[in-house]
């Protein structure tokens, strides 16, 4: 299963999102997708659900009592609040192994190892050491901090007690992805290549023919639309629009 959360300001990249994966993986289309979303945190429209599941029909859309994450509040920059519904990924049942994606990203590439990967839990590496992050590509490590933006959740990962104990651990200037390192501590996480989670802001030059989900994870595309590195989003959802 694949995972996200949307609210009405993201759907648009949500949808290249969706658009751009099946482009380059036809057999995306065949999976379940799961939308989380808030009517407190990230409100998704009727009209917005309704876009979303014409991309893509085996959606099911899950609705978060807001009030559950009130007390992240203190800690958590507003804009970054709704990205607290991350973590109610972990507490998917009924999945074998769920692949979160971050709805600001544009895929480029084949993403089947993600979807193939068995292991208890994988992601990217933070930071801005292109060097370090591949170093550590396709080992485990243990005292590391990892980017939520993907997420590879094996099944032993998906259950109660996972869920519950990352809401024992406070948030941050990271929200969600503070709560998950903090709850990871000296945990084994599995580093995934970071090409799979490539930081826009960062590394991306414009020439790559490597990448294979491209990651805004700070200035998004439509506040700067005039910046280079957005063109490939621009270009994935021109793509979407034309249907072409």
């Amino acid at each position: 299963m694949v995972a996200t959360v949307a609210s009405d300001a993201f759907t648009d990249y949500a949808l290249v999102l969706l658009d751009s994966i099946r482009r380059h993986n036809p057999w995306f289309a065949d999976l379940p997708l799961r939308v989380f979303w808030s009517p407190q945190l990230a409100p998704l429209s009727p009209g917005s659900q309704e876009r979303l599941r014409q991309a893509h029909p085996d959606t099911t859309f899950v609705a978060v009592d807001g009030a559950a994450y009130e007390r992240y509040r203190a800690e958590t920059p507003p804009r970054l609040m709704a990205a607290l519904l991350t973590l109610e990924a972990f507490g998917i049942r009924d999945a074998d192994r769920v692949v979160f994606l971050d709805a600001d990203m544009v895929c480029l590439g084949d993403l089947m190892d993600l979807f193939t990967l068995d292991v208890d839990l994988a992601a990217c590496p933070t930071g801005s050491s292109r060097a370090a992050k591949e170093a550590r590509a396709g080992t485990f490590g243990r005292r590391l901090r990892i980017n939520t933006g993907v997420l590879v959740i094996g099944r032993r990962s998906l259950n109660d007690a996972t869920r519950w104990r990352l809401g024992r651990y406070p948030s941050g200037q990271f929200a969600d992805q503070d709560v998950v390192n903090r709850f990871l501590g000296g945990r084994s996480v599995y580093c995934l290549d970071h090409r799979f989670n490539y930081h826009a802001e960062f590394f991306w030059r414009g020439d790559e023919t490597d990448v294979w989900l491209l990651h805004y994870a700070r200035t998004k595309p439509l506040d700067a639309p005039d910046l280079p590195r957005m063109r490939p989003w621009f270009a994935a959802r021109e793509r979407q629009r034309l249907g072409s």
